[in-house]
Order: C-alpha cells, then structure tokens, then sequence
C-alpha cells in the first residue's frame, strides 16, 4: 500500500544495498497487519481524490478497484447519507482538520449496514498536505443497539408521562425523582412543587410504617415487590386513598437505583365500598333488631339473619344463623309442609316471582302444635352483594285463638240478647244487608224481603216512615240510633219495641258496621238491663279492637319511618359515590364494571324511591284532612301541567267548574298519583280525561287496561299488576290515594278491560 511505503520514508533512508530482504519482508509484515485489522484502510490526494482501497474494502462492496477510484465509490453509501458524507469530506479536505462520519454504505449482498469513516492528513515540514490516509470499520451492531436503546427509553418516557396512574421515580433515600402528569394530579401539586419530597412526609402517618417495612425488605432482597393500599396526603391537607405497587430498579452492577411506584387513586371505589358496608350494617342492624317476624337466607341457602320478632319461631333450632335453611325448615315443620316451603324458597331466589300466603296453617314438628301465619317472601340483594330472599310473617295463631274465642263470646251474647230481644246488623250505609236470623224469627220476612229497606214493610204503617228518616239521619250524622216503633210477628201480631244502634268504627274512624237490637217492651227493665250490659260489652269490644288495630298501625308506622330514615343517607351515598366513580375513573374501567355501577346507581335511586313513598305511606296514616272549599279543577290543571311536563307524551282535559270539600295538599297528592298512572299507561299522544259525573270524580285514560279480575290488589300497598321492567313504579300511589279518599269520608274504586284504558273514581264526603 502506497501509504505504507510513504510513512517509511518519514525516517532515514536505508540502504538500498544494505538490507533490502530485510525491508521487503517488513513490509509484508506490516501489510498483513492492515489486512487482518478489522478497520478497513483507503488513502487519497492532498485534493481529496481517492488514489487507492484495500483488497478487503473491495470484497465488503463487491466493486473493483477500477470501478471504486475516482467517484465511483459513490455508489456505495446510502442515497440518504451521500450528500453529509460529500459535505462532511469537502469540509475537512479544505480545512485540513480531521473527517469523522457515520454512514451506511451496499454490501457486496446488496445489504446497507452502518460504518464508521475517519480519515487525517499527512503534511510535509511547512505544513502542506500531502496525503489523506483513511479507515472504515462496521459498527452495525452498536449502531442498531443504540437506536434500539433510544426507542425503548421514548417508549419508556411516554409510558411513563401519559399513564392513567400516577407513577413516581423515588431514590433509595425515599426523595421523589421524577413523577407524571397523573401522580401531580393526585397529589394535587405542580411537577416543580412535588420533586424532591419525600415518601414520609406525602403519607398519612398512620400508613407509612407498612410502606417503609415493605420498602426495607425490598432493599434487601427478601421480595422483587410489593403492593398495598394507603393514604397519601393531598396538597391542602386532604387524602386520597390509592392501590400502590413498588419495584426497584438496579444499576449494571446489581446496585439499587430507584424504586419505580405506580399508584391508583382508589378513593371513589374506597369511598362507595364503604358506604355500602355501612349499609348492609344498617341492613343487618334493623332487621335483627325489628319486634316484626323477618328474617334473610342468603346466596348459599343458609340463615342470614333473624328479627327479634322471628326468633320464638325458631327457638328450638341452635345454632341457628348460617344453618342450612332446608334442616331448619326440616326441623321446625312436618311434611310435605318442609318440602313445600323448602322448594318455595329456591323457586324465589331463582326466579325473584315473590309468594305470598295470607294463611298457612300447618303442624309443627319440634313442638307438635298446629299454628298459623300469613306470610310473603321476596328476592333482595343481600349485603355482601348477592341475591337472597327475605321472608316477612306475621303470627295468625293467637289472632286464630282469639277470634275463636270471640265466637264463643258472640255466640254466648246473641243467645243472651235473643232471650230478650232481636239482635241484627247494617252495613255502614246502613242498609240491612246478609243473613239476619233474629230479625227473620221476630218477622218471618225472607232475606229477600228485608234486605236494604225491605224490612220497614214489617213496621207498622203510621210508624214506618218516621222510622226510615230518624234511621237515615242517625246513620248520616254516624250518631247513636233510639227510636219506638210498632212490628208485625210473624203470627200477624202487633208489638212494641224498643230500637237501640251503634255505629261500630275501624281505626280509621270509618263506620265499618251498624249492631241494633229490638227490646220487646213487655219486659222493659229487663231489656234495659241487657241493653246497658251490651252497650257496656259493645263498648269493651271496640275500645279493645281499636287498640290492637292502632297498636298494630303505630308498631307498622314506627318501623316503616325508621326503615325509610336510616336507609336514606346510606342510599344517597351508593348513588353519589357510583357516579362518581363512573365520571372520574371511566377510562380505567371496563364496559362491564361502567355497566354494573351505572345499574347499581339507577337500582339505589329506585329504592330510595320505594323508600320515600314508604315513610310517605307512613305518615298518611295519621294524615287528618284540613277541610277548605276546593276549585278541582284548577288543582287538576295545575298537576296536570306537571306530569305532561314529565312524560311529555299525553294530554290531559280538564272538566271545567269542579268544586269539591277537602284537604288541597292531600287531594292534590292524590290527584298527582292518579293523572302520573294515567300518563304512564297511555300510549304516545294518549289522552287522559278529568272529569266529574253525578258527584262522583274520575280519571280516564286509553292506556292497557286491566283485568277486573285483580281489581281488589290495586290498592293494597307494593301490589303491582305490572312487572317494574314494563311501567316504573313502587306500587304505594294507588294505596295512598285509598288513604286520603277514605280520610274525607270517600271511597275509591277502578273500572277497565285488558287494552281499552281505565278510569279511576273517587268521591268525598
């Protein structure tokens, strides 16, 4: 090689005639040298003409040596590297500096791979440049390893920036390196404001010695990494609960670097999780607690829970919460009574169609009585989640005890009243209505002939119709009936009596029946005497009913109210909290977990609905009508305009001049329910007609109808004749409008047919 040759006469000149072997073979040596160097030599003019390659750069480019001087070896780099090479090379040729340059040149197998090119001039003693000597060497390897380098360390970066959670660089000593958008959000500083902290002091104290205790075992090699939930401290002083994971990251050398934290900010989930715990404590808490018969099976079909008012039911089962329900069922009731109850309980909990018996009287097996229960189970989420069925009972076996023994009394009194007089009964209109044998025996009249005002027949025909108007304005007026008239025996005989009524009251303070006697005048003293001692037993009997009944209703009330009241926060909670986390964590969920929290928001706000009408059910019992001169239909148009203004898809005609006597807030109420129904069963454009005929007031619409046949469950509180996916709903609208219709003396009922609309009336006294 030329350059060879030429660096040797940088020194003193040999002897030609000395060594020449010697210099031949040195030369050899040294072209051996260059040849097995992995750098691949080439030379060029003072110019920057390249004047010669080595064998081995023509074999890596395949060209001759012919085609490569010159500009021919131009074709050998990459198209996109040639101009900074051409560039790169004029510039160090005129400045006589060095050529450093990184490129890709064709391969002899038509592969580009990467070389490095370096080239120095060689000057004479003023400096002139001679010649240019050059090397290239491969350095694909390197080159592909570190392209390969900088792409993971984008990818790593852009990871790291753009992460859903927060992730956190944080040296051995605890102090935060490095953070990303979502850990400032998080923590609720900037990025400049958060560097440098340290682990202790963005923990909540309670929390750090678990994070520091793990962290130490990680230093040490006991674990590669650990995760755990904690409290981190907000800027501001607030906390935010995440779900936190930490690896470390070691140097070449296996010395610890870094920790890498990702962190999940968990506080919606943490916060909803909480409060439904609370509420299946509350849950648990009434249902235990209630003097009412209730009690829960759960998923697995065993006990859950158990009333205070369930337990004399199973007083012989221990242990009895988480026992199997089918053995309890087993040891409490004999067969098939067991079997059928057992088999009731899974068709319910498998298909949510609730049962309900009003009267089940069956043999026990554990005591050996015979008792009675008016029962319902229904399907309901249990606490921990899961579908479960709650029964609620109540004991027919001392009411069965006592009214048997009623009957006995009523017997015994009847027998006591017909030695002295005729005992019969009026309905609260008071029409002489079923089988009145005292009156038969005293008349000889026929059911026929007496029922209604047929009985006045037998009056004799100067005291008739005084007795019929004195009648009609004691049973206006819910007054005490006295009155003397004359009767013909069933033997054509006139005689005298006595006529005494009461008016027999449900807890309502509604007539619910009429109980008079006939004393036969002949024996006056001792018809009053049995007259005072029915009246005082009379008295008894109502004062002891009204009781029971308003201690019922109070016990109902109560706990209706306390369910409705403690029940309302935790509910508000599940709702909020679910929204919540749905709005700020929605790109970390998935469709499903989206969906099933958007269910379990819309499932709280419609029992927190059944919960509102239920202490508004409660509360109408002990409703009293403030009594005004009302202009229905200025009442009916305002409702009216609401719910066309909710449903917005029916119209509503109002009738005009409509006056009434009533409470405006309650007959508005009940107005409201009545005009919703109709919209929400008519059809898109269906109209709904207010009106009022004969005194009686209605509400029409052309929605789907019912069957009459299910009449009497309309207005029976949570009965439904429709499922809730059909009509939304609670099923208490109807049996509060009931309530506040008999409040003012009225009464309620429905006419319709299956698809041709219904029209519900109601009057008010």
């Amino acid at each position: 090689m030329l350059f060879v040759s030429e660096a040797m006469t940088d020194g003193a000149q040999p002897d030609a005639n000395a060594d020449r072997g010697a210099l031949l073979a040195e030369i050899e040596r040294l072209r051996w040298l260059v040849e097995a160097n992995s750098q691949v030599p080439w030379e060029a003019d003072a110019e920057g003409n390249i004047t010669d390659f080595s064998q081995r750069w023509l074999d890596l480019t395949g060209l001759t040596r012919e085609q490569a001087l010159g500009g021919g070896w131009m074709q050998v780099p990459h198209p996109d590297d040639l101009p900074a090479m051409a560039e790169a090379w004029t510039r160090a040729v005129a400045a006589g500096e060095l050529y450093d340059i990184e490129h890709r040149i064709k391969l002899a197998n038509g592969e580009y791979r990467w070389m490095r090119s370096r080239a120095i001039p060689r000057r004479d003693a003023d400096g002139r440049v001679l010649a240019w000597y050059g090397f290239t060497e491969e350095i694909h390897d390197r080159r592909i390893a570190e392209q390969a380098m900088r792409e993971s360390e984008a990818r790593y970066r852009a990871t790291f920036e753009s992460a859903a959670v927060g992730i956190a660089q944080v040296s051995v000593e605890g102090e935060l390196l490095r953070v990303n958008d979502a850990a400032c959000e998080i923590f609720g500083y900037a990025r400049e404001e958060l560097l440098g902290k340290s682990v202790a002091e963005l923990s909540h104290p309670d929390d750090l010695s678990a994070d520091l205790v793990q962290a130490e075992r990680v230093l040490n090699g006991e674990i590669d990494r650990y995760r755990l939930q904690k409290r981190l401290m907000r800027k501001g002083g607030g906390t935010a609960w995440v779900d936190l994971s930490v690896a470390l990251v070691h140097g070449e050398g296996g010395e610890p670097r870094y920790f890498v934290s990702a962190f999940e900010d968990i506080t919606a989930r943490f916060v909803a999780e909480e409060a439904a715990r609370r509420s299946g404590e509350a849950f648990q808490r009434l249902v235990t607690n209630s003097p009412l018969g209730v009690y829960a099976v759960d998923a697995d079909f065993r006990l859950a829970f158990v009333s205070q008012g369930a337990q004399k039911v199973f007083e012989n089962v221990r242990p009895l919460l988480g026992r199997d329900f089918e053995e309890v069922l087993r040891t409490v009731w004999e067969e098939p009574f067991a079997s059928e109850a057992i088999a009731l309980f899974r068709r319910v909990l498998e298909t949510g169609v609730p049962y309900h018996s009003t009267s089940t009287v069956e043999q026990r097996a554990d005591l050996g009585e015979t008792e009675a229960y008016d029962w319902k189970i229904e399907r309901l989420a249990m606490p921990d989640g899961r579908l479960g069925v709650v029964c609620n009972f109540y004991d027919l076996s001392e009411r069965q005890r006592y009214e048997a023994a009623l009957r006995v009394s009523e017997e015994r009194f009847r027998a006591a009243i017909g030695a002295i007089g005729v005992l019969w009964t009026n309905s609260s209109e008071g029409r002489m209505e079923g089988e009145q044998p005292g009156w038969a025996s005293l008349t000889g009249q026929s059911r026929e002939e007496y029922e209604g005002y047929g009985w006045a027949s037998a009056v004799h025909p100067d005291d008739a119709q005084p007795t019929i108007d004195a009648w009609n304005k004691a049973v206006q007026s819910r007054s005490m009936f006295e009155f003397e008239h004359r009767v013909r025996g069933k033997d054509g005989q006139w005689g005298r009596y006595a006529i005494r009524a009461v008016p027999i009251v449900n807890d309502r303070g509604d007539v619910r029946e009429w109980v008079g006697v006939h004393l036969d005048l002949t024996g006056l003293r001792e018809a009053e005497r049995a007259l005072r001692e029915l009246n005082e037993t009379l008295e008894r009997r109502v004062e002891q009913r009204t009781e029971e009944l308003m201690r019922a209703n109070r016990d109902l009330d109560q706990f209706a109210y306390s369910v409705a009241h403690d029940l309302r926060a935790p509910l508000r909670a599940i709702v909020s909290t679910s929204r919540i986390l749905v709005e700020d964590a929605r790109d970390r969920l998935t469709d499903e977990e989206v969906g099933l929290l958007d269910r379990q928001a819309s499932s709280s706000v419609r029992l927190a609905r059944i919960v509102d009408d239920l202490l508004g059910f409660a509360r109408l019992s002990n409703a009293r009508p403030n009594r005004q001169d009302l202009d229905m239909t200025a009442i009916a148009r305002s409702v009216a305009a609401e719910v066309t203004a909710r449903w917005g898809r029916c119209e509503v005609d109002v009738q005009e001049g409509m006056r009434a006597s009533g409470d405006p807030n309650l007959i508005g109420y009940a107005l409201t329910n009545l005009i919703d129904n109709a919209c929400k069963f008519s059809p898109e454009d269906g109209r709904v007609t207010v009106g009022k005929e004969d005194g009686e007031f209605f509400v029409r619409d052309e929605g789907v109808g019912f069957d009459m046949a299910h009449s009497d469950r309309l207005f029976v509180a949570f009965e439904r004749l429709v499922g809730q996916d059909d009509f939304e709903g609670t099923g208490v609208g109807l049996a509060n409008v009931k309530r506040i219709v008999e409040r003012h003396d009225g009464r309620v009922w429905a006419e319709s047919e299956p698809g041709k609309g219904a029209t519900f009336w109601f009057t008010l006294g």
